[in-house]
């Protein structure tokens, strides 16, 4: 899952170009968040995903 740190304020959009070694799970706790929604890992995603855009959303998320 994504944590405090995490402003909101860039959307980066891509494309998974390979999907070896990519699996699904359960997002675990983590800083303060119970998790559970679903995560992707992708192992290696310099090289597994080309990112298409990078936007800022109109209004960022508030600070938690």
């Amino acid at each position: 899952g994504l944590g405090r740190s995490n402003t909101g304020e860039y959307i980066t959009q891509g494309r998974l170009k390979d999907t070896t070694g990519v699996t699904t799970r359960s997002a675990q706790p983590w800083d303060g968040f119970t998790g559970g929604g679903d995560e992707v890992l992708v192992p290696n995603p310099a090289k597994q995903i080309e990112i298409e855009s990078v936007t800022m959303p109109f209004i960022p998320l508030p600070d938690f």
